[in-house]
């Protein structure tokens, strides 16, 4: 019975993951974050809690040499992080983290059990895939609603994410922002990536082709620069791996550029038809001039200064249970009917949203290079919004996030925790006897790249995607018959 629940669990997470934000329980809040459970929070609980006896049977086999020191090895950032709220000033925040951190380590010490029968990899990964579509549909349908000035309450869309910022919307799914249901499109793209190469079946190529298509267009329609780029690299890497096989190349060349290409003219139309005084024209100009991060300027009114708005299109990540409230609103704000203004908030490159990621970062390093014991053991899990509060008063509250998962990393918990996450992970694939083939290696390299763009451990919908990466290590790529999923 145990089994086959850890098996629904397991089936269920690649939708848990894409329903990350929606729906909710709201449970308060205080100075430094809000109190919440989402579903992936709901989900990882349970999947650690029906492990347990999986958890007893993996410790009482390891306590030989030289498993037992990997074991070692895996829980020695757990266990240094929850030491490090001692010294932390925001000590309930950092025990949530903490208790977070233990819940992920023990969930992928206990995951390959449940992954080990064929079936099983090849339904999760059907699954998966099925949920990427469906969820990129979603995604469409949640434009062409707004477009037409149906609300939020019905569309779900986060409040920088309708037509009133750009003259469009770029669609969040049902995820916190759009920077996440873009990251969240990443895995299925290089399944079916792999697919492509490996399987020839006529049928199963047009299947791969026109769903890579639907997905990679949905990734550009959320104009999320963070997932767009990591997908960027993780192509080119694709490309220059398998750069003598120029059929395949071609193949998901064309695909990519013609989703851009389908996806900047929707853009332009969807402009168009909103209820502003926008134009087609000026819908794909400001999606280029917003991906070029400024370089590129093809709109008619160059004029425009929006390098010193104070708002941002995305609503930071709350490095606690939630998202920070911003000038845009957040998910936690009152969803409102649809503003039929004429006026947009950005008319080109929202310069905020780098410059503000960048002063973060420097915030921090700043913080982090103040005493010597912030070097080395950080300022304790869970307190970089009320240490930049502390040194910075006047530019954010103790809700704040420092937007880079790497810096918030070291500021919390110094080289120590660094080095100790580094050994954890690398004795993880260790203990599970790991193999990076190559697009499983793709893969972590585009969730790597991903991390620079947003932190916090507890809440960020990334964290929750570890269990999906580490599902896609342990099926392995090289002709690993994804074909069976698509008959």
């Amino acid at each position: 019975m145990r089994s086959k629940i850890l098996n629904i669990l397991i089936y269920a997470l690649p939708v848990v993951l894409c329903c990350s934000y929606f729906p909710i329980i709201f449970l308060g809040q205080n100075d430094s974050m809000y109190f919440e459970l989402s579903l992936p929070l709901l989900w990882l609980v349970a999947f650690v809690i029906l492990s347990f006896p999986d958890i007893y049977n993996i410790i009482r086999s390891s306590l030989k040499k030289p498993k037992f020191s990997l074991l070692i090895g895996v829980i020695s950032f757990p266990v240094f992080a929850t030491l490090s709220v001692l010294w932390s000033s925001n000590q309930l925040r950092g025990i949530l983290t903490a208790g977070i951190i233990w819940c992920l380590t023990l969930a992928l010490l206990t995951i390959s059990k449940n992954m080990t029968n064929k079936k099983t990899k090849n339904k999760f990964v059907k699954i998966t895939l099925i949920t990427a579509v469906t969820f990129s549909v979603l995604c469409w349908i949640q434009c062409i609603l707004d477009v037409f000035g149906v609300g939020r309450e019905v569309t779900q869309l986060c409040s920088g994410c309708t037509y009133t910022t750009l003259g469009f919307p770029h669609p969040n799914g049902f995820t916190i922002e759009p920077q996440f249901m873009g990251s969240l499109l990443l895995a299925p793209i290089v399944l079916l990536c792999n697919s492509l190469l490996y399987n020839n079946s006529k049928k199963s190529q047009i299947h791969s082709i026109t769903a890579l298509f639907i997905i990679i267009s949905t990734l550009f329609l959320t104009l999320s620069r963070g997932a767009i780029f990591a997908f960027l690299i993780m192509i080119a890497i694709i490309i220059i791996r398998f750069f003598k096989d120029k059929r395949y190349i071609l193949k998901l060349a064309f695909t990519s550029v013609f989703a851009f290409v389908f996806t900047l003219n929707m853009q332009g139309l969807f402009t168009a038809l909103s209820p502003t005084n926008e134009t087609y024209y000026d819908g794909v100009a400001k999606v280029i001039h917003q991906l070029s991060l400024g370089k590129i300027d093809i709109r008619d009114n160059k004029n425009i200064d929006t390098a010193n708005s104070e708002t941002i299109s995305e609503p930071p990540v709350d490095a606690g249970f939630s998202t920070e409230v911003d000038n845009l609103g957040s998910a936690n704000s009152e969803v409102s009917d649809q503003d039929t203004s004429d006026d947009i908030l950005f008319d080109g490159y929202i310069a905020e949203s780098t410059n503000r990621r960048l002063e973060l970062s420097k915030m921090a390093l700043d913080i982090w290079n103040d005493e010597p014991e912030n070097i080395f053991v950080g300022t304790g899990l869970g307190s970089a919004g009320t240490e930049i509060l502390k040194k910075y008063p006047t530019q954010g509250t103790a809700k704040e996030i420092v937007q880079n998962q790497y810096l918030e990393l070291l500021l919390e918990t110094g080289i120590v925790g660094v080095l100790l996450a580094t050994v954890s992970t690398c004795a993880l694939i260790k203990f599970q006897k790991i193999k990076f083939e190559f697009f499983t290696l793709t893969l972590v390299i585009a969730y790597a790249f991903t991390l620079l763009f947003f932190s916090g451990l507890p809440n960020a919908l990334h964290i929750y995607l570890l269990p999906v990466i580490w599902y896609n290590l342990l099926y392995g790529s090289s002709k690993n018959r994804i074909s069976r999923i698509q008959k």
